[in-house]
């Protein structure tokens, strides 16, 4: 069978092919640009099960339909790798459309959870953190304890919050 031979196919998938091969090369430059399979069918003129059916089959079988379905997925990584450079320039300034575009172009087909390990090592970094934060506020109490209330003038604050500052970073230099 060549590459260009639709023999083998049913007459309704010979007519999907038929239908959307006019418009490829639209819906191939609409798909780069970053519009849904969906979408794109519908800008072109066809339905979008048409559109559907001939990847479908091109996921099933070699052959034209097959033809179409790289060209479709080269365009959509097109797509992909230009989206993900807007995504992470505009991440470092506004969160809020760098999680719209991920949620709605992106989506995950699965779901992946963590390992119990990975998850364990969350769990020890954390205790770690507060346990910094335990001594560093331990820190912070002892020295207001021995200091007394007559000498906390101005530069007794000072020399309190140097102090202060000087056991923070100790803690966290032990971090």
């Amino acid at each position: 069978m060549s590459k260009t031979s639709t023999d083998g196919v049913t007459p309704s998938l010979k007519r999907c092919i038929n239908i959307v091969l006019p418009h490829l090369d639209t819906i191939l430059a609409m798909l780069s640009v970053g519009h849904t399979r969906t979408a794109t069918a519908k800008a072109v003129g066809i339905k979008p099960w048409n559109f559907l059916s001939v990847l479908r089959e091109g996921k099933a079988s070699r052959g034209r339909c097959h033809d179409i379905l790289k060209s479709v997925l080269s365009a959509e990584g097109k797509a992909q790798v230009n989206l993900e450079a807007i995504v992470i320039a505009d991440a470092q300034v506004n969160v809020k459309s760098a999680q719209w575009l991920l949620a709605r172009r992106f989506r995950l087909k699965e779901r992946h959870e963590p390992d119990i390990e990975v998850l364990r090592k969350l769990d020890y970094n954390k205790l770690d953190q507060e346990e910094i934060k335990l001594r560093m506020l331990e820190q912070k109490l002892r020295l207001l304890t021995e200091t007394k209330g007559e000498d906390l003038n101005g530069e007794g604050w000072r020399s309190l919050m140097a102090e202060a500052t000087e056991a923070n970073k100790r803690i966290k230099s032990l971090h």
